[in-house]
């Protein structure tokens, strides 16, 4: 149960960069894209990190996995229902992506 919890966040966090991507329209343009996916996925996957090291002992534990998961969760689950609706996932996709526009710009 505990390995599936991160495997929804992480998931849920991949069908959110998906998303987010644009489809280039030139080689040049691709390389850019390239570029610049990259440089916000390393940006992501640091905050990521510290955001998963409660205890900044630069490891992560299953229980800082348990605990990052139920937060995330229940940032998602607006109605406090216990449960994630479609329309819960669009919202939190949205603010996902407005907040990848602002942090690429």
């Amino acid at each position: 149960m505990k390995n599936s919890k991160f495997i929804s966040y992480s998931a849920i966090l991949g069908g959110v960069f998906a998303l987010t991507l644009t489809i280039p329209s030139s080689a040049q343009d691709q390389t850019s894209a390239n570029a610049t996916y990259k440089n916000a996925q390393k940006e992501v996957n640091e905050q990521f990190f510290q955001e998963l090291d409660i205890n900044k002992d630069s490891k992560i534990s299953e229980l800082e996995v348990d605990l990052a998961a139920d937060d995330r969760f229940h940032a998602i689950d607006l109605d406090g229902d216990g449960y994630l609706s479609d329309r819960e996932l669009y919202l939190a996709v949205l603010k996902q992506e407005e907040a990848y526009r602002v942090g690429i710009n």
